[in-house]
């Protein structure tokens, strides 16, 4: 590439090449020369920058994000093939003449443009339409130049009183999670079982069915982008999900739509030289599919995948959040973004929280309900009687943020069942593929009677019991023998952790202060209300 080739363009498109903006000129100008100095990797990735400069211009008009009624930008390739903004062409026609003596440069940019060099791209008659078009278009909203700019103009908005009766519910979808015109998250270590998760609940509305323990309204049309693995894997976790819980793919018709990051990318925010460049074609293919389909929760799994931005820089991933919330509001529907967990620090087993989301931590200030969910400890698994080779197939869902809802009471357990397809053949096995389920610890009072609880009462009487399970003279101590348990088997100490619990908060024991044997106030438990039948 000739040394001088992008201060030559520079120079040539910003001495009036294209259009009438004179700040717009100068930004393509600008922007073209940091291309064209990277040689032909830069020519490459020129149109980007001129369909950003372009597309700014046009989409402001559009007004696509507040709700217009023009028909939305073409992507830029059609840009290229159907010039639509004035001056497009001649701004061509400047690049062409400078690499035209460069065999590798007018190779690099066809395969960039395809277009052919020294193709015509806009004539007088497109431009007199154009201009024509957009004459129409501000008479329709009634936006003369001087309205046009007023509108534009930054105002305050004075409060006024509205009954608070009329303010309509917040719109809901699923679980007080999912929800209409905001960003949602779900925080997750891989390998737990998040895209699970995400396709039983994404299934779950889309047939309207009470899978999880959430009651779905109305069945849904939901929309799943997996950005890892190939649709064919995702087919196959959709099918171990319908033969699991044993529903008819005629349910799913027209209601759950599936897509690959292999076949369709979603990269909705790059970084290209020194900007963060929001692909607004892209968007407005989105919002456009969206408003055709009519969806109504849309699940971005995961989310690293939807753009090519440094993770760590808040300001970028701020601009990725904005551009989904933008979506989510003017499509009315709920966007869900699967994000995975930093990795953990030294000593770090699990217990995290939305502090140890991956990169920045824009996104979590972005999103208005965000789950973290948690691999099953050691000692929960003890203590419900799990085998130590299983426990691994439980996790916890927390809610780690929800800013327009009371905090859960209680976590929510999920369990991974394993599901054949029968697929196999005689070269190799069927697939077997997780399938999130429900899960709940076990109930205390099961299988525990009222001749049980008398015979607790009558063991913690005979004696002097302590309410601190680290006490040598534990209360569980004389319930477990009575219950013929042994207190050393951490799932039975859990069942009488659990029965505790229950029996002082329904007064049939009691936690009193008294003094130990060196004379310190401790916390005893005798018995309370008598049990009877």
């Amino acid at each position: 590439m000739r040394s001088d080739l992008g201060a030559d363009f520079r120079n040539a498109f910003a001495n009036g090449a294209p259009g009438d903006d004179a700040q717009l000129r100068q930004d393509v100008a600008n922007s073209a020369y940091t291309a064209l100095t990277h040689g032909t990797d830069g020519l490459r990735n020129f149109p980007i920058f001129l369909a950003e400069c372009f597309e700014l211009r046009v989409w402001e008009r559009e007004r696509i994000f507040a709700g217009g009624t023009r028909q939305e930008p073409v992507s830029f390739h059609d840009f290229i093939h159907k010039p639509y903004p004035v001056g497009l062409g001649s701004s061509f026609e400047v690049i062409e003449k400078l690499i035209a003596g460069d065999a590798g440069l007018v190779t690099a940019w066809t395969k960039a443009t395809k277009r052919p060099v020294g193709r015509p791209v806009v004539n007088q008659e497109r431009r007199e339409h154009r201009a024509q078009e957009d004459r129409e278009f501000d008479e329709r909203r009634g936006a003369s130049s001087e309205k046009t700019a007023e509108a534009r103009a930054f105002r305050a908005t004075p409060y006024t009183w509205r009954d608070p009766r009329t303010i309509p519910p917040r719109a809901w979808l699923y679980d007080r999670h999912y929800i209409r015109r905001f960003v949602t998250s779900t925080i997750a270590p891989g390998g737990l079982g998040k895209s699970s998760l995400a396709l039983v609940e994404a299934i779950a509305m889309a047939t309207g069915r009470n899978l999880l323990g959430a009651v779905v309204q109305r069945p849904l049309r939901v929309w799943y982008w997996n950005g890892e693995d190939p649709r064919e894997e995702v087919e196959r976790r959709v099918a171990a999900i319908l033969l699991n819980y044993q529903i008819d793919p005629d349910e799913l018709d027209g209601r759950l739509f599936l897509d690959s990051g292999r076949d369709t990318p979603l990269v909705i925010v790059e970084r290209v030289g020194e900007r963060i460049v929001v692909m607004r074609p892209l968007v407005a293919g989105i919002v456009r599919e969206m408003r055709e389909r009519e969806v109504d929760a849309l699940i971005v799994d995961p989310f690293v995948s939807c753009h090519a931005v440094p993770e760590n820089d808040n300001g970028a991933i701020d601009k990725v959040a904005k551009t989904w919330g933008n979506v989510a509001d003017v499509t009315g529907s709920s966007v869900e973004l699967v994000h995975h967990v930093r990795k953990p620090g030294g000593g770090q087993h699990g217990g995290f929280t939305v502090d140890d989301a991956r990169g920045g931590s824009a996104l979590i200030g972005a999103v208005r309900s965000c789950r973290v969910l948690n691999v099953m400890t050691q000692e929960q698994a003890e203590g419900a009687g799990i085998p130590a080779e299983d426990r691994r197939r439980h996790f916890r869902v927390d809610d780690g943020k929800a800013n327009m809802q009371p905090p859960m009471e209680r976590a929510v357990w999920r369990k991974l069942a394993s599901v054949g397809l029968g697929n196999g053949t005689p070269d190799a096995p069927e697939d077997w593929v997780g399938v999130v389920t429900r899960w709940e610890k076990p109930d205390p009072l099961a299988n525990v009677s009222v001749a049980d609880l008398r015979a607790a009462q009558k063991a913690v009487s005979a004696g002097r019991w302590r309410e601190s399970i680290q006490a040598g003279n534990w209360v569980g101590k004389p319930i477990a023998k009575a219950l013929k348990l042994d207190p050393d088997n951490p799932a039975h100490k859990d069942k009488v952790k659990g029965l505790l619990k229950v029996w002082i908060g329904t007064g049939m024991f009691v936690v009193v202060e008294g003094k130990d044997e060196k004379r310190n106030v401790r916390s005893f438990v005798e018995v309370g209300e008598r049990a009877s039948d």
